[in-house]
């Protein structure tokens, strides 16, 4: 007479929000009643839509655990199942989420690492940094290689409305040609500069209309 089957669990986790490009490692756990799940199958699924696509499959190790590494590009829900067999039912976890941080929020957290350095005419970070100096040095970290001028900066990326701008976009000030001062918008009609002597690295608020946006990011 054949055995029934005995009742199986599957989790996965943890939800979590990763920068863009970056990995991120998935935990999976199973297990079913006194029986253990060593060397089952453990799947990862991908919602589409309202379907779910495998993704990735690793065999369950002593303690009926598996590790996934996941490389989203945009915000993607993830779930984990235990292949039954004979002996064991198929189970399927509670999904979890994982997001993806604009790129432009990256640069943004970079720009507010260097809060409170001084302003020095002609430097470019990491101590100390004048306006261009800074944008230059942030962006940088992205893999962009600006020049050490604000009006030299305005003439890469993309030009977008003020109306349209997002953080992590280059603002410039003055006029096309002749621009005097850069910074890096934070949202909410301010920017983190590095504004002039005596004043630190700091988030603050536009203060005119004169600038023009560039999209670096």
């Amino acid at each position: 007479m054949a055995l029934a089957q005995v009742r199986s669990w599957v989790a996965v986790g943890p939800s979590r929000t990763v920068a863009p490009g970056q990995g991120a490692d998935l935990y999976a756990v199973s297990g079913g009643g006194a029986l253990r799940t060593r060397g089952m199958t453990l799947a990862l699924h991908q919602q589409n839509g309202k379907n779910w696509t495998v993704v990735a499959i690793r065999k369950a190790d002593a303690s009926g655990k598996a590790t996934f590494r996941v490389w989203p590009k945009r915000e993607t829900v993830y779930r984990a199942a235990l292949v039954g067999n004979s002996k064991l039912t198929t189970s399927y976890s509670r999904w979890i989420r994982i997001k993806v941080s604009s790129r432009g929020n990256a640069v943004v957290a970079e720009a507010a690492k260097h809060r409170g350095k001084p302003y020095r005419y002609g430097a470019a970070g990491p101590y100390a940094f004048d306006c261009s100096g800074f944008t230059q040095y942030v962006y940088r970290k992205f893999g962009l290689r600006l020049p050490h001028s604000a009006t030299s900066q305005a003439r890469y990326g993309r030009y977008v409305s003020k109306s349209a701008a997002r953080p992590g976009d280059l603002v410039v000030f003055g006029s096309p040609g002749r621009y005097y001062h850069a910074g890096i918008y934070a949202g909410g009609g301010t920017m983190w500069d590095s504004s002039t002597y005596g004043q630190p690295v700091a988030k603050r608020r536009i203060w005119t209309q004169g600038f023009a946006v560039r999209r670096l990011v």
